[in-house]
């Protein structure tokens, strides 16, 4: 095995984000957690959301190994959630570079028994907030002149399912809530005068 050169720069190095601001959503445990203490590895200051699971424990993770987190809760079938979650991280931080779309829930049964309820429930959190907080962390990457926006889906985005209707908003997520990314990813384009060749943008 070669021996590492401490002088050299190692591949963690073209990772940095120092002086960014990240928001995780579904940070409390699982990959959130794992993306939001990598996220602070690398330097970044995150926000970090939970709902029913308070994101404090992956705070503290962030804050015992020297990096700065923010905890906010709420509930994504709620719109207003949303808005507080960009507003309160631009508040603490004064702006926002990336936004992880990663929380998401299911509700099981078969789709003749399906309440409108869970579908509702399921179409807010993994469908429209996705929307939602796009949008509004995407005006402030604008107004910035960068920012980076990840959207998690699941296998099941690209499969029918019997049991559940998790994967019908999470196929939306792929191919609806991606398209204002691109319009976002345009639009910083366009402020900061590196847009491509228009047959490029058309490939």
């Amino acid at each position: 095995m070669r021996e590492i050169n401490p002088t050299e720069p190692v591949i963690l190095d073209q990772f940095k984000l120092d002086h960014r601001v990240a928001l995780v959503t579904g940070a409390s445990t699982g990959l959130g957690a794992a993306i939001a203490v990598a996220l602070a590895d690398a330097g970044a200051q995150v926000s970090c959301h939970g709902n029913t699971r308070s994101p404090e424990s992956t705070c503290e993770r962030i804050k015992s190994a020297g990096g700065v987190a923010h905890a906010i809760t709420g509930d994504l079938s709620k719109p207003e959630t949303s808005q507080r979650l960009v507003a309160q991280t631009i508040d603490r931080f004064g702006r926002i570079d990336i936004l992880i779309n990663n929380a998401g829930t299911i509700r099981r049964a078969p789709a003749v028994d399906y309440s409108e309820a869970d579908w509702a429930i399921v179409i807010q959190v993994n469908l429209s907030a996705v929307f939602r907080l796009s949008q509004l962390a995407g005006r402030q990457m604008i107004a910035q002149g960068k920012g980076k926006i990840v959207n998690i889906a699941s296998l099941l985005s690209f499969q029918g399912d019997v049991i559940q209707r998790y994967n019908t908003p999470l196929g939306a997520v792929v191919i609806g809530a991606g398209a204002i990314v691109c319009v976002i990813a345009y639009r910083l384009m366009l402020r900061i005068g590196r847009l491509p060749e228009p047959e490029r943008v058309l490939r």
